[in-house]
C-alpha cells in the first residue's frame, strides 16, 4: 500500500482490512495491518494481529514473531516479549 510508504498509516490500516474483508487469510495483508498499527502506536490490536497470524502459520511467521515481540515491549509486558523472543528462536 503507498500509503504505508509514505506513513499515512490511518490510510495503510484501512486499506489492509479493506483486503482482510475479502480475504481474511491474506498474509500479505495481515502483515501490513500489524505493522501499521504498531506505528500508530496500538500494540494490543497488533498483538491480536500478530497472534491470529501466528495461529494461522506458515507465511510470514519470522516477521509475525518479530511484530508480536516488538508490540509486546512496547505495551510493557517484558516478560511475554522475552518469551515470545525466545519462542521465535
Amino acid at each position: 500500500v503507498l500509503a504505508f510508504g509514505v506513513e499515512d498509516f490511518e490510510t495503510a490500516l484501512a486499506r489492509y482490512r479493506d483486503a482482510i474483508a475479502v480475504d481474511a487469510t491474506h498474509r500479505d495483508a495481515l502483515l501490513g495491518q500489524v505493522k501499521a498499527l504498531s506505528y500508530l502506536d496500538r500494540p494490543a490490536e497488533a498483538i491480536a494481529a500478530a497472534e491470529h497470524m501466528l495461529a494461522l502459520g506458515e507465511y510470514f511467521i519470522g516477521d509475525a514473531h518479530y511484530w508480536h515481540a516488538w508490540n509486546l515491549h512496547r505495551a510493557d509486558r517484558h516478560v511475554e516479549a522475552e518469551a515470545a523472543v525466545e519462542q521465535a528462536k
